[in-house]
């Protein structure tokens, strides 16, 4: 890969972070991990994507967050998305990179960093941190299901993706799935239409780990709730180890049948809170001493103070600050930082409550 292909990769993984960023907890925020860079020019960025579900779901409500986040990134530019030139056409699939890949022992698409060492612990986050470790030394035994709880961008999946990278390492042949809710459903549509259902069920109950994201997204589903409920059962009885992640604890996910909401409760439920300062600034030094991005200790602080909400709009505003850097060549200051935070602001659409019309 020449430098130039490389520093193109490494924007438009900054610019995906940041549309991820902006989609919130929208489910397509997974389903963009599957959208490639065909190329970038000055006037446009031409993205392929994997399907044409997905090529809807963007047309009708992800192109302002990718827009958004190309200009945040990479200066303004059109965006255009194109479909693979083999696309048959086919509205329920498996989103593409999440088919099952022969001879590949993961189903689904794990995230390089998403591992231990990457991960910054601080108190927020210390007993979830604690309790995925302990599931990678005895898998199936303790805490099973683990289900780990919290808001939108605080490392809930940083931290269940590096279960699987730990036993993937330590294990030869280990079976691993990694799914959102949304993609798990994908999947059992498109074996129902295409009458694939033994396929189905011997994929997902021959594992050595299911890790399934975003479980709230279950609710209201009765055809998935009723599959996923007995592919749990038969993961549990083989001892296979379970870790669900949601954005709260079991009881308050609205509509889910009452039996899952059960078994969600059978093993350990941990928290993660909104980081400290001390751990911000920690995320912020790390992330940026692996990025290679310059940033100082007085920078690192006043990025800290300034974003408290969650670690992914951290992350964002520091691929920002990266992205000046190496665009601009200029140094990051407290000044760069009150520019980009004032930009990313004001991209931003606010609710408008009867108080303020008021």
């Amino acid at each position: 890969m020449s430098r130039r292909e490389a520093g193109l990769q490494r924007t438009w993984a900054r610019i995906l972070e940041v549309a991820q960023l902006h989609l919130g907890d929208d489910p397509l925020r997974e389903s963009l991990r599957f959208v490639k860079l065909s190329a970038m020019t000055p006037a446009e960025v031409r993205l392929q994507v994997p399907s044409r579900t997905v090529m809807v779901a963007l047309m009708e409500r992800g192109l302002p967050a990718l827009r958004a986040a190309v200009t945040e990134v990479a200066g303004s530019r059109q965006v255009q998305l194109e479909l693979p030139a083999n696309d048959q056409g086919v509205l329920f699939n498996d989103l593409g990179p999440e088919q099952e890949r022969p001879g590949s022992p993961v189903i689904g698409t794990l995230t390089p960093k998403y591992t231990f060492e990457r991960f910054v612990v601080g108190a927020s986050n210390q007993f979830a941190h604690a309790a995925c470790q302990a599931v990678t030394t005895q898998p199936g035994d303790h805490y099973n299901p683990l289900f780990i709880y919290g808001g939108v961008g605080l490392g809930k999946t940083h931290l269940v993706q590096a279960i699987a990278h730990q036993l993937l390492r330590a294990r030869t042949g280990y079976r691993v799935a990694y799914q959102s809710s949304e993609l798990f459903m994908n999947a059992l549509i498109a074996s129902l239409r295409r009458d694939q259902m033994a396929e189905f069920k011997k994929r997902y109950r021959t594992l050595d780990l299911l890790i399934l994201d975003d479980v709230q997204q279950l609710a209201g589903r009765e055809r998935t709730q009723e599959e996923f409920f007995h592919t749990f059962n038969a993961l549990h009885e083989a001892r296979t180890q379970i870790v669900l992640t949601s954005d709260t604890v079991p009881k308050d996910i609205p509509h889910l049948e009452e039996r899952l909401r059960s078994r969600f409760e059978w093993g350990l439920i941990a928290d993660i809170q909104a980081p400290d300062i001390e751990t911000r600034v920690a995320i912020i030094q790390k992330k940026a001493e692996v990025e290679g991005i310059p940033i100082g200790p007085d920078v690192a602080l006043f990025l800290a103070e300034q974003v408290s909400s969650n670690v992914r709009e951290l992350e964002g505003a520091l691929n920002r600050l990266g992205a000046e850097a190496s665009f601009g060549g200029a140094t990051i200051s407290i000044e760069t930082v009150r520019r980009v935070l004032h930009t990313v602001a004001a991209g931003r659409s606010r609710a408008v409550s009867f108080e303020d019309i008021r």
